[in-house]
């Protein structure tokens, strides 16, 4: 690879999804392909390491065995092409290997004894040394089942199922499972580039389907192709990678230090944005040079979450927009509201006083829900009049109709031909029993709302409690209740702590959020672009470094964010 040409886009490639984990996979592709380090005519060849194999095999047992007496005939087809001193050889040329065994679980005296460690694939830390187990086998075990001793310290080890090609090392001596193989080469200078390509080779190898997922199996195993160079540079490519992984992890370490930085620039900024000290109101403004200045601050979706619910926030808080002391008084809102009588208004049935929840202007009021809002509770209709073929009125029955937001519920599945509870179009919808309590959407229709449902009809203040409902998602998800089926009921729903604004103001607060709202939406469609343009840009540098020619420009992308 070439590092003027890594170097010379580095800073461009920087913040590429995955860059790290790609790197190490180039690196371990480079390895393999005897692309890593230069070939020395003068070291010998790969047949000869396969020689040296075969003899020591010989010498062990006498005769070839396993896989490498059944398959040595059939026809290896190479994968690609390798330096003139490399060949492909078969696995089971080159190594013994053995799965291991479980005992029954049914004999309580076979396990945890604290005798012999026993691994299974959660244990192995991946490309590392297994130094505990979460089990242990007793000697009545080793006597009865395994019948040998324990595979000793430093033994390779390789899942061959469920979780192919995961490897590691014992660092105690220790019994496996049936799913994993312990791995001796013949030739015993082999094994640190075994441990290296394996991994790959393994989960490129012929599977076969199993219960729980693919898995290899002992002939499949047996025969997989490995990439042989001479010993010699064998041991010169594995020194090599140790190095360049070595600068991986350094890399790491940097970018991490890099987030963390970033991470206390966008506190830094967001809690300048959200003061709790009584300090001076941030200006709307600042909300917005946070959005336009920080590409370098905001680099994965969820730091522009963080910045929706800041702008949510500072809404409610009364914020995001100047009060103005000519408004009409919230007061005379909730009296024309109130004026409209119990007939539009499902008040709760106990009082229950209210408690804010943090400091609003004085122009503002906490009221609430349940008298500011009507409140429509759910009601399953029968179950012999549900149909999915349009007949009746859409029934909303649950939380599988909703989305994660209030984006608009424009799609039901079951319709009903007796309707009971009727929502109208724009009423807040909220999920009040099982699994998905709490989550909230907006009605795009009228429809039957079913018992896992409830709507909410804001009085004269509709686009302001819709956001700050969407806000309370946590707390509404917190409210149920029921470990076993959670749930929300009227009276809690009724009892939700409104900080109200004046009308005007909220007029204000929604289109300013519906503008911000929008800056988000560009910025989060910009850092997709960008992302996806380094993804693409560490693509063509890597793919240069392995096939040479120069570096593309990533098709219509232009310049990086």
């Amino acid at each position: 690879m070439s590092a003027e040409l890594f170097l010379q886009e580095f800073e461009r490639i920087a913040d590429a999804p995955d860059l790290l984990a790609q790197l190490r996979r180039f690196v371990l592709d480079l390895s393999v392909r005897g692309r890593l380090v230069e070939q020395i005519p003068s070291e010998g060849s790969g047949t000869d390491v396969l020689a040296l194999a075969r003899s020591a095999c010989e010498r062990s047992r006498g005769r070839l065995s396993g896989p490498a007496d059944i398959r040595s005939s059939r026809q290896l087809v190479e994968p690609y092409d390798l330096p003139s001193t490399w060949i492909w050889a078969r696995f089971g040329d080159i190594a013994r290997f053995s799965a291991g065994r479980t005992p029954s679980r049914n004999d309580l005296d076979f396990w945890d004894s604290g005798g012999y460690p026993w691994v299974s694939i959660a244990d192995m830390p991946d490309g590392d040394q297994v130094m505990a187990t979460k089990e242990t086998v007793s000697p009545k075990a080793k006597e009865l089942v395994f019948k040998v001793d324990p595979e000793p310290v430093g033994t390779m080890i390789m899942s061959f199922k469920l979780t192919i090609g995961k490897i590691a090392r014992l660092g105690v001596a220790a019994y496996h499972n049936e799913a994993i193989v312990s791995i001796t080469p013949w030739v015993r200078t082999l094994d640190p580039f075994l441990f290296l390509v394996l991994p790959e080779r393994a989960r490129r190898g012929a599977t076969k389907g199993a219960v729980k997922g693919a898995t290899l199996n002992r002939e499949s195993l047996g025969d997989l192709l490995v990439p042989l160079p001479p010993l010699a540079e064998q041991h010169r490519i594995v020194a090599k990678v140790d190095e360049l992984m070595s600068l991986c992890d350094r890399l790491e370490a940097v970018q991490k230090e890099r987030e963390v930085v970033r991470a206390r620039l966008r506190a830094a900024s967001l809690h300048r944005l959200t003061p709790s000290d009584g300090g001076a109101k941030p200006a709307a403004t600042d909300v917005r040079f946070f959005l336009d200045s920080s590409p370098r601050l905001i680099t994965k979706p969820e730091h522009i979450a963080s910045v929706r619910q800041t702008i949510l926030d500072l809404a409610v808080r009364g914020q995001l927009v100047r009060q103005d002391p000519a408004d009409e008084p919230v007061e005379h809102l909730i009296e024309r509201i109130h004026s409209l009588g119990p007939s539009v208004l499902r008040h709760g049935r106990r009082t229950v006083p209210i408690v804010p929840a943090f400091e609003v202007p004085s122009t503002w009021q906490w009221v609430q829900l349940g008298t500011i809002a009507e409140i429509v509770m759910g009601q399953s209709p029968p179950g012999s009049s549900y149909n999915k073929t349009g007949e009746g009125v859409p029934l909303i029955n649950g939380p599988v109709e909703f989305t994660a937001g209030p984006f608009g519920l424009t799609k039901v599945n079951q319709y009903t031909t007796s309707p009971t509870s009727l929502c109208r179009k724009g009423d807040l919808l909220l999920c009040v029993r099982g699994s998905t309590t709490g989550r909230t959407n907006i009605a795009a229709f009228d429809a039957c709302i079913g018992r896992g449902v409830a709507a909410v009809r804001p009085i004269l203040c509709e686009p302001y409690v819709r956001l700050f409902i969407w806000l309370q998602r946590d707390s509404l998800i917190a409210m149920g209740r029921g470990i076993a089926f959670p749930s929300i009921s009227r009276d809690q729903i009724a009892h939700i702590a409104v900080p109200l604004p004046p009308p005007a103001e909220q007029t204000r607060i929604v289109a300013k959020v519906d503008e911000l709202t929008v800056l988000c939406d560009q910025l989060e469609a910009a850092l997709a672009s960008a992302q996806d343009w380094r993804a693409r840009l560490l693509e063509a540098v890597l793919h240069e470094a392995l096939e040479g020619g120069a570096v593309p420009n990533p098709v219509g992308m232009g310049t990086a964010v």
